[in-house]
């Protein structure tokens, strides 16, 4: 107790600098301490970026995979009339089988044979006309020759003249365009198929461009599947394809690539591959069936060349415009940078030399790499990154 009275004794004696001085010293020491603490914890964690990707050459990854997909026609359309009216025939029923060019509905043609007469007979008064403006322009011009016509005579006579044609013609474009809307008051099924769909029914008013019929030729059949980034670029090297349909079981039916999607989606990272293929002899697909797409013969990438197709996502370019990918160890799952020479465009992607058959190649996430980072593999299978 004495020695606390003493110590409040002695710092009520020092001034109000020195306690501002002894105050600053307590709090940096304190400050220190807990710096000196925090050095204790170690480094903080390092952070595992995931990556898809692409191992270099490798067409195994067809093998035994299947791809969902759904069945539509070749061929399909929404028919409509270019000029609206009232429908007096539409014959056609759903499943009903058309043929190229036959009539497959009508409007009443009535109102358009009323233009298209009145059409005929403006273009022949205007004819006339002009027939008349052309013979007074040929003795007017004899005349002028002659002397005995003044040149502003000339000039008004020359002038009809070309007023008169420019009436006929306009008359005559009119008149065309009548005839084709009468020729429009017949819809005319555009290939070959069957209906699929009948959006009006007969003596009902429709519009212009209003949907009547969908046709639909379903002789052969496309079939649209979603191959994921890192397997397009081995697209090239398959030889056949085989779709089996969950409405017919056991019917394997043969089939070829038709289209290859440009544009991964955003989401999925995957790529549109739409196949065609012809219906069995046995049994029909209709629009709209679900079914499975594998691969069932791949042909070896070429080995002579040390060039591969890459997809373009797995490219990235440095400040120097040097072009490079990021390549994976399988064994650390560290990334190491390594420049390519990128060549033309293929038809999986960009044709790229510089890397090595079973090179672990990113992807996806790759533009936010760096050398010697740790990454780990999105898409189990394709290879091993890191475990953490």
């Amino acid at each position: 107790m004495d020695i606390t009275r003493s110590l409040r004794r002695a710092f009520a004696r020092t001034s109000w600098k020195d306690r501002r001085l002894r105050l600053s010293l307590v709090l940096l020491a304190a400050c220190a301490a807990a710096c000196g603490g925090c050095s204790d914890r170690g480094e903080p964690a390092e952070t595992v970026r995931p990556v898809r990707v692409i191992r270099v050459g490798d067409t195994a990854a067809f093998r035994g995979r299947e791809f969902p997909g759904r069945a539509e026609a070749l061929q399909h359309a929404d028919l409509s009339f270019r000029v609206g009216g009232t429908l007096i025939m539409l014959p056609a029923r759903i499943g009903a089988r058309v043929e190229e060019g036959e009539v497959i509905a009508r409007l009443d043609p009535r109102d358009f044979e009323v233009r298209v007469r009145g059409g005929e007979a403006a273009l022949a008064r205007a004819q006339s006309d002009l027939a008349r403006a052309q013979e007074e322009f040929n003795r007017g011009k004899v005349a002028f020759e002659r002397g005995g016509v003044s040149e502003i005579e000339m000039v008004r006579v020359r002038e009809a003249l070309n007023v008169a044609r420019a009436t006929a013609q306009g008359i005559e474009a009119d008149l065309q365009s009548a005839r084709d809307d009468l020729a429009d008051t017949n819809l005319r099924a555009p290939f070959s198929g069957e209906v699929a769909a009948r959006f009006v029914e007969n003596f009902e008013d429709v519009q212009a461009r209003q949907p009547v019929l969908r046709v639909l030729d379903d002789d052969r059949v496309k079939f649209t599947v979603f191959v994921p980034e890192s397997m397009i670029a081995h697209l090239p090297y398959v030889r056949e394809i085989i779709c089996e349909f969950d409405a017919m079981p056991g019917v394997r039916l043969p089939a070829e690539v038709y289209e290859v999607g440009r544009e991964a989606d955003d989401v999925t990272r995957t790529f549109p591959i739409t196949l065609v293929m012809d219906q069995p002899e046995q049994g029909r697909i209709l629009a709209g069936m679900t079914g499975r797409a594998s691969v069932v013969r791949l042909e070896e990438a070429p080995t002579s060349e040390d060039i591969f197709d890459l997809p373009p996502a797995a490219i990235a370019e440095g400040v120097d415009g040097e072009r490079f990918v990021w390549v994976i160890d399988e064994s650390t799952g560290l990334v190491s940078r390594r420049v390519v020479e990128v060549g033309p465009i293929s038809p999986a992607g960009l044709r790229v030399s510089g890397v090595r058959r079973g090179d672990v190649v990113a992807t996806a996430g790759a533009a936010f790499l760096r050398e010697g980072q740790r990454v780990r593999v999105m898409e189990p299978g394709a290879a091993r990154g890191s475990r953490e």
